[in-house]
């Protein structure tokens, strides 16, 4: 387990832009990227995390930076409350970290899929920017940073409208889904599954060990259904996330 952990940690350092930071420490590692939002600085509590790790990851991000926490499975439960006293909210749905050690079969479907040329990456930049709802300034200064030899960009298109993202990352044999977003009002038409199926089977080389992701509960059915199984069941803190990128997400607000 550990080891998905560290291939995790080893694609997503490449995504925090030039500005950014990559910090890790025993039981745990902070992608920092600097930026005002949550999901643009992913930390994570791994196998055997203490609470002396929730102290040195909160002194990494400092006192009111917005972050998620992912807290492994075999780290200490402890460390969740630890995060609560210094103000994350914890969600109520696990997020598992999971693994496809095969190519998926391509879904067909009535979309034309296909890589993104260099002039398309805005497009792509776009749909991640409403799905997640963030800023689209900081996915420019982030995620388009990433250097093009380790990231490619899918669109599934429906006519000349591009409607689904995926951001595929890769290294040392490892293929990361590293964003995989439909904005809410093309959802349930199967451009999701039709597009990841796809890429995935495009990217995988006789080299590819797996593929990894951290799923959210609206999205841990297709990911299922196409040969992901959970390697770590996750419980997600965070800090600075509004409710409308929980419901986009499939998180219920936490009780307050």
């Amino acid at each position: 387990m550990q080891a998905v952990w560290d291939a995790y940690f080893a694609l997503g350092r490449m995504t925090i832009g030039p500005a950014g930071s990559a910090r890790r420490g025993d039981g745990w590692f902070a992608l920092v990227s600097g930026e005002r939002s949550a999901e643009l600085n992913m930390c994570a509590l791994t196998p055997g995390a203490s609470a002396t790790a929730v102290e040195e990851l909160v002194g990494v991000l400092g006192p009111d930076l917005p972050a998620v926490v992912f807290r492994s499975q075999l780290a200490d439960p402890g460390t969740t409350m630890r995060l609560e006293q210094l103000g994350f909210s914890t969600a109520q749905e696990r997020e598992p970290l999971m693994v496809c050690r095969r190519p998926p079969a391509p879904t067909a479907g009535p979309f034309r899929i296909g890589r993104a040329a260099e002039e398309e990456i805005d497009r792509g930049i776009a749909i991640s920017a409403e799905a997640h709802e963030v800023d689209r300034d900081m996915l420019e200064r982030t995620l388009a940073r990433t250097p093009r030899d380790v990231i490619e960009l899918w669109l599934a298109w429906d006519g000349a409208e591009p409607i689904s993202a995926v951001w595929l990352l890769h290294g040392d044999g490892v293929i990361g889904v590293w964003s995989m977003m439909t904005p809410r009002r093309h959802q349930r038409r199967g451009a999701g599954r039709a597009l990841l199926t796809a890429a995935l089977a495009d990217s995988w080389s006789p080299d590819t060990r797996f593929a990894v992701l951290i799923a959210t509960p609206a999205g841990r059915r297709l990911y299922e259904s196409i040969g992901f199984a959970a390697a770590d069941e996750v419980t997600t803190s965070f800090r600075g996330v509004d409710e409308a990128l929980l419901e986009a997400i499939g998180q219920a607000a936490p009780p307050g």
